[in-house]
């Protein structure tokens, strides 16, 4: 499938992956001759600063943990269109391995990785903000893997002022995304809980026929629990994914909580290795290496590049400084001055080049370490509209008034 666009800053872009209109996935090749995955935001229209940044800052934590089942950005860019790049996975996205219900052991097995990358990101103080099918990768040594940080909750930030966002990131959708409050461990929680139900049952807790409709269940809090969807799911499974979607974020057990929870119902690390494994179909046969990709000249629309190293990323930026990319995969110097006079430029001042939407050049690269995160979240609302659900729900219940008003009239005329 073609790609909608030929490169990403200096990434040139193969095909597409996933075509999604808010967060289409693209395969892209490093300069280093490495395969990637890009998720690119395609609406980024009313993202104020302060969300970019945290989206920059977010996006270098990742980079640095080091989990096995986090897919952590090597390149990142926080300006239009802006992106996130991981190294490509050898197996199968959890979306196309979710056309039919999958057994407890097997959703137990994957949940504990995912579970494991929340805690480890939560630790780190990043929030998800869009845990989804499409976001997880399941490797071909039978581990889950979550990708998506730091882009997802962009989309899901968005979602209330874009119809095309919304219909996009509806099953990802969270009570705090609807009535526009803040994200928190708590929301990848849920999503999480929405992702285990979608496994077991073949559908989300809270689908409805059209966004809108959704969007009102989801409001209101109801499904159809677990006993009656998923009869197989081991009580002790389906208790646990009941808390995760819990409608108040204070009802939600922590990520932590859900991994001790998991690990009870289910088997050794090598037995959930295996099962994960079973449900991934054959591996393709492995075309013969192709020559080495020369990538074409930058011309004057490519974004500016800084360079980092995984031993010695900058700490984040601060609102009003975040760059517009950033690769942390590590250039040798002396190669990456003959890749662009632009990249020349940077790595001899060792200082930012100015971003068009925040303006402002970025401050001259530390290599001291940075204190411990705060909470990072990348889905601050650029503004603060009425919720969509919140009309849904205010027709809702007046219809069920005037309903009920006009049953008791004619029962009193009668």
């Amino acid at each position: 499938m073609s790609a909608p666009f030929n490169s990403l800053g200096g990434l040139q872009v193969e095909r597409t992956l996933l075509s999604d209109a808010a967060l289409p996935r693209v395969e892209a090749v490093h300069p280093d001759g490495r395969v990637l995955h890009a998720r690119v935001l395609a609406v980024t229209a009313h993202l104020e600063p302060s969300a970019l940044a945290a989206f920059d800052a977010a996006a270098r934590t990742v980079s640095r943990l080091g989990h096995p089942s986090i897919a952590a950005p090597c390149v990142w860019s926080a300006s239009a269109p802006l992106f996130v790049a991981v190294e490509a996975v050898d197996g199968e996205t959890l979306a196309s391995l979710a056309e039919r219900n999958l057994l407890g052991q097997v959703v137990s097995a994957l949940g504990v990785d995912l579970a494991e990358a929340l805690e480890a990101a939560h630790a780190a103080g990043v929030v998800h903000g869009g845990v989804g099918l499409d976001g997880v990768m399941v490797s071909r040594e039978g581990r889950a893997i979550l990708a998506d940080f730091a882009i997802a909750g962009l989309a899901g930030a968005l979602a209330n002022t874009h119809s095309q966002l919304l219909g996009s990131v509806a099953a990802t959708l969270t009570p705090e995304h609807l009535n526009d409050l803040p994200t928190s461990a708590a929301t990848d929680v849920f999503a999480l809980g929405s992702l285990l139900y979608r496994l077991l049952a073949g559908a989300y807790p809270f689908d409805a026929p059209s966004p809108m409709g959704m969007t009102l269940k989801l409001s209101m809090g109801t499904f159809d629990r677990l006993e009656s969807k998923a009869p197989a799911t081991p009580s002790g499974l389906a208790a646990l994914v009941h808390r995760m979607i819990a409608p108040s974020p204070s009802d939600r057990p922590s990520a932590r909580e859900v991994v001790s929870g998991l690990l009870e119902l289910g088997p050794r690390e090598d037995a959930r290795r295996q099962r994960i494994r079973s449900i991934l179909p054959p591996a393709p046969e492995r075309a013969a290496p192709s020559a080495p990709r020369s990538t074409p000249p930058p011309t004057e629309s490519t974004q500016s590049v800084h360079v980092g190293s995984q031993a010695a990323i900058p700490p984040p930026t601060s609102a009003g400084s975040a760059p517009e990319w950033v690769d942390s995969m590590g250039f040798d110097e002396s190669a990456a001055t003959e890749y662009t006079p632009e990249l020349a430029r940077a790595i001899e001042a060792d200082a930012g080049i100015a971003s068009p939407l925040l303006g402002a050049p970025r401050e001259p690269a530390r290599r001291a370490s940075a204190p411990p995160p705060r909470m990072s979240t990348p889905h601050s609302r650029a503004e603060s509209p009425t919720p969509i659900a919140l009309y849904a729900v205010i027709a809702f219940f007046a219809i069920v008034i005037l309903a009920g008003t006009v049953v008791t009239v004619v029962a009193l005329a009668g």
